[in-house]
């Protein structure tokens, strides 16, 4: 990426400087840099004729975002202007599934087990889903989940996508397989570490949150104590964790 980022300083015209943000954006995508592609592409696709790749990649990283409503417009726009990809038909199909979990919450949860038994790690592909349940102030017991209609029994509330989980493997067969590695957090102020995979779990957190800073409302918003956190969010394109 910083290669790519070099280069474009040195593009002779707009045609170059398009390649090498194509080309930036397949390894910010690939790095997780989800916000940061969509950068890149989005001047690729905000014009009468957009371009494939970008329209593709940009529909990668809306999916990866969550962000399944816009992602399918995405894809019906790429079929609409390019009806020979074949990849942008089997994505619109993965993606409206998705968008049809987060809107309704019609999950085949038997297949889960399924899934988790045959995955390793057990990375599931599924939407996140809100029900009739809000987040509202509960006075000096801070805050509560509430819901917002009359429910009744069997009705389902919410059913969440863990922000981020650490696997650890059983053996050192699979740790192998995985390419695990031990993960250590040293605290110097409080003299403590953490190992295993709660470090990991809280490694991976950051790392998510800053590769990809529109994810950090997830977790910052579960504060709300006195506490007053840092007044902005990025500093020179690069988003401030504030622990």
């Amino acid at each position: 990426m910083i290669r790519y980022s070099r280069a474009l300083k040195f593009a002779s015209n707009e045609g170059e400087a398009q390649t090498l943000k194509l080309n930036r954006s397949l390894a910010l995508l690939r790095a997780k840099n989800f916000d940061a592609a969509l950068a890149d592409l989005e001047p690729m696709v905000s014009v009468p004729k957009p371009v494939e790749k970008a329209l593709y990649r940009k529909a990668q990283a809306l999916y990866n975002l969550q962000k399944f409503e816009e992602c399918c417009e995405v894809l019906i726009t790429l079929r609409s202007e390019y009806p020979d990809n074949v990849e942008a038909k089997k994505e619109l199909l993965r993606a409206t599934k998705r968008f049809q979990e987060q809107k309704s919450g019609t999950y085949r949860f038997k297949q889960f087990y399924v899934e988790t038994a045959k995955l390793r790690p057990p990375h599931l592909d599924h939407a996140t889903y809100i029900g009739s349940v809000a987040i509202r102030g509960a006075g000096v017991r801070g805050r509560g989940l509430f819901t917002t209609k009359a429910i009744k029994a069997g009705d389902l509330l919410f059913c969440e996508k863990a922000f981020a989980h650490a696997y650890i493997a059983e053996n050192a067969q699979q740790a192998s397989d995985h390419g695990n590695d031990l993960t250590l957090l040293i605290n110097v102020e409080r003299d403590s570490m953490t190992m295993g995979s709660q470090s990991e779990l809280i490694r991976m957190i950051f790392q998510k949150i800053y590769r990809s800073p529109s994810f950090a409302p997830a977790i910052m918003d579960l504060h709300h104590g006195s506490y007053n956190s840092v007044g902005f969010g990025t500093v020179d394109s690069t988003p401030v964790i504030d622990t």
